[in-house]
């Protein structure tokens, strides 16, 4: 089985517990692309905070490591997020590959899924259909996540593309993207930056 692709991301990302705030549709929208809704399965056992293993949407093994770091992600108007350099490899699957969502080593997350896309034109971020999101630019990603019965949400940047630009394709996005003050009650601290996998070797640890 050959992977379809590697590539390398710069990405930040917040994740908490409960619904999304309402003022962070505001905040971050309009998000005027369609909605996914899927479920992915993340191994969980053994966790490794700088390997990350999914099984997306049932039709594809994601595999991605950590690398690194260039620093952190000032956001204007409040908070701090780690920036975490990501080598990623994908595998496409098929039915009868699929391991069962009970077994104790995976683990079930439904989302629903709003993203919006950018690309640079002279140093600045300008948005375009979410279909291009694969070509190289960041992407800004708002999800609410189901496990089990308890609600979480996750704010991210992922830039792709050219690996000497992913820096300045994150940093301009967010810069472009986050004019206004965090809304109020909303932390995007250190404390709440971490990726998926770093946030289920926590979830196990707890």
């Amino acid at each position: 089985m050959k992977p379809v692709d590697g590539a390398i991301t710069f990405e930040v990302r917040w994740i908490h517990r409960g619904p999304i705030p309402e003022a962070m549709f505001g905040w971050l929208g309009p998000f005027v692309d369609w909605i996914e809704q899927r479920e992915d399965r993340y191994m969980v056992d053994p966790a490794i905070p700088e390997l990350g293993v999914k099984i997306k949407g049932g039709v594809e093994l994601d595999l991605k490591a950590l690398r690194g770091s260039p620093g952190e992600l000032e956001v204007p108007g409040g908070g701090l997020g780690h920036i975490e350099i990501w080598e990623k490899w994908r595998f496409p699957l098929d039915a009868v590959s699929l391991p069962s969502a009970e077994g104790s080593g995976w683990l079930a997350i439904r989302k629903v899924r709003r993203r919006r896309s950018f690309r640079l034109v002279d140093g600045r971020a300008v948005e375009r259909p979410v279909s291009d999101a694969e070509l190289p630019g960041c992407s800004v990603e708002l999800t609410e996540f189901v496990v089990g019965r308890d609600a979480y949400w996750t704010l991210c940047l992922e830039a792709g593309g050219d690996p000497e630009t992913l820096e300045d394709d994150l940093r301009s996005t967010a810069e472009s993207l986050f004019r206004t003050p965090v809304p109020s009650g909303v932390l995007l601290g250190l404390p709440e930056s971490m990726s998926y996998a770093r946030w289920l070797s926590a979830r196990r640890a707890g």
